[in-house]
């Protein structure tokens, strides 16, 4: 038997065998967000809403309430369903449900939806602990504890829209067994996928502007924003909700991308997640650096372990099927202040996607012994070697940048096996990050001869000059 039960912003309701009218005003607790009851088509119904502040520079406000409990309930094998809605579709950006035990400040219960839970409308939500609700599982959030004594249900909206209302309405709680299906969504064609990526319905953003526009006769997509003068870099998302998921595995999704303010973009990323799975992407792209530096426009074909202009992800993927995709996000970043930027997207088509070699074969066979060929093998030729000798006794510039160069050469000639492999990144040496502490670009950051320091294991920044690793940004990343 089902059993009705009632939701809060902030602090939750949740029920076992007893009933309760998780209705009552003097059970529902205030906090950051205004919580009341309210009638929703008829039906009892919670109501939590807010109004974000104006804090440039911040990525998230939230806005939480909560419901306490007269008496613990236990959530052990069980399952909480409701039905959500939202009035401010667009304002909300995410959706945290957590679950406290009496007397226990850190959840036993958290779930969430950080990519737009109401992109694709009102829905039907299912909380539990085993990764298959429709909202994601937040193992790192969680005390461990059993969900055996609850007595308080909290809930969260967050959003990264300054000076925006926020709300959204609770019904038709019930609580039952972990094992009751979840609602059944049909399938999406690539049809009707292709037909969902330029509807206005599906589009949402944070930090800037998405929508749909005609291009050429044809329908594309417009996502642009104006950069905030803040340290690190600016970064804006957007987002397209599919009404059902999508099928991608063996497929790929091309599209042409352009811009009219190719100079100050130094980051565009496409993001694929499956259905009730926000933690992590089963599909990420990435291009970071001078994005549009040979050309204003990418032709773009993304797959699994593959993309063509715009590089796969290994690192960020979650390794799940991409089975039940419904929801892309698009990344747009840059490090130049108070300026627009813009990137236009159009002419979408599916594709079967390129066929996967495997990660761990070779392409041919490793060389047993170095190739026989005269040296120098570069750009520097004999004739270049000659002219910087001839430098060398002439002139006092070149004995200097010699000294230089040799200081810093001699820095890595010192480092043993284990020293020169320690500085190589674990999960991709070829990616170069921004400082941490004051966000210099990498080319600027990291360049010249004085940032490997003399003890070979740690390095200087070249603009605000913190030696990392430290305290304050330890080793612990890549």
């Amino acid at each position: 038997m089902k059993i009705p039960v009632i939701l809060f912003l902030s602090g939750a309701l949740l029920c076992s065998a007893a009933a309760v009218d998780f209705y009552r005003p003097d059970q529902l607790k205030k906090e950051s967000g205004a919580i009341v009851a309210v009638t929703e088509n008829g039906k009892p119904a919670i109501r939590i809403s807010g109004t974000t502040a104006a804090n440039p520079g911040v990525s998230a406000q939230y806005r939480t309430s909560s419901i306490l409990f007269a008496e613990p309930v236990d959530l052990t094998g069980k399952q909480l369903r409701f039905k959500v809605s939202s009035k401010t579709p667009e304002a909300v950006m995410a959706l945290y449900v957590r679950a406290y035990n009496e007397g226990e400040t850190k959840p036993a219960w958290s779930a969430f939806n950080y990519t737009s839970p109401f992109a694709g409308g009102d829905f039907e939500c299912v909380v539990r602990p085993d990764c298959k609700g429709v909202l994601s599982w937040e193992q790192k959030a969680v005390s461990g504890s059993p969900a055996n004594k609850i007595n308080r249900l909290q809930l969260w909206l967050g959003s990264r829209t300054e000076n925006a209302p926020i709300e959204a309405v609770f019904s038709d709680f019930v609580i039952e067994p972990a094992g009751a299906a979840a609602p059944a969504i049909p399938a999406l064609t690539e049809a009707a996928a292709l037909k969902a990526l330029v509807n206005p319905a599906a589009l949402s953003c944070h930090g800037g502007k998405f929508e749909a526009v005609d291009l050429d006769g044809k329908k594309a997509l417009k996502f642009s924003a104006v950069t905030k003068d803040q340290q690190k870099t600016f970064y804006t998302t957007a987002r397209i909700k599919f009404p059902a998921p999508l099928k991608m595995e063996g497929r790929q999704l091309k599209f042409k991308v352009s811009t009219t303010t190719p100079a100050p973009i130094v980051a565009l990323a496409a993001r694929f997640y499956n259905l009730g799975d926000t933690a992590k992407p089963v599909w990420s792209f990435m291009l970071w650096g001078k994005v549009f530096a040979e050309s204003s426009v990418i032709d773009a074909a993304l797959s699994e372990g593959t993309g063509v202009g715009i590089p796969w992800e290994e690192e960020r993927v979650s390794g799940a099927p991409a089975d039940r995709v419904d929801m892309i996000e698009i990344w747009l970043g840059s490090t130049t202040p108070n300026v627009p930027i813009e990137v236009t997207f159009s002419d979408f088509e599916f594709a079967d996607g390129p066929k996967v070699l495997s990660k761990w074969t070779a392409l041919a066979p490793y060389a047993d012994a170095p190739a026989k060929d005269k040296q120098p093998d570069g750009s520097v030729k004999e004739p270049d070697i000659l002219r910087a000798r001839e430098n060398l006794k002439r002139y006092d510039w070149a004995k200097e940048s010699y000294a230089a160069q040799k200081q810093r050469a001699d820095q890595w000639m010192a480092l043993d096996q284990a020293g020169i492999e320690n500085m190589v990144p674990v999960e991709d040496a070829f990616f170069k990050c921004l400082c941490p502490n004051c966000g210099t670009q990498p080319e600027f950051a990291w360049a010249g001869n004085a940032v490997l320091q003399p003890d070979g294991k740690s390095i200087q920044c070249t603009k605000c000059k913190m030696i990392f690793p430290n305290d304050k940004y330890p080793e612990n990343k890549t």
